[in-house]
């Protein structure tokens, strides 16, 4: 068993085939999310980077 965060139409199939199912429907948890990246991502990963340290506390 196992959590994860994709996107609906990513398993569109699997939900609707059974494979995938959501055992807690009608359930909120709350997991702190964490931001990874590569150290040495380029200019355009730095600025995103920052971007989501500055807006994500309001969150």
């Amino acid at each position: 068993m196992g959590w994860g965060l994709v996107p609906e139409l990513q398993v569109r199939g699997q939900l609707g085939s059974g494979s995938l199912r959501e055992l807690l429907a009608d359930r909120c948890i709350d997991v702190p999310l964490y931001w990874h990246h590569w150290r040495n991502g380029g200019q355009l990963l730095t600025q995103l980077t920052e971007h989501l340290a500055q807006h994500s506390a309001r969150w």
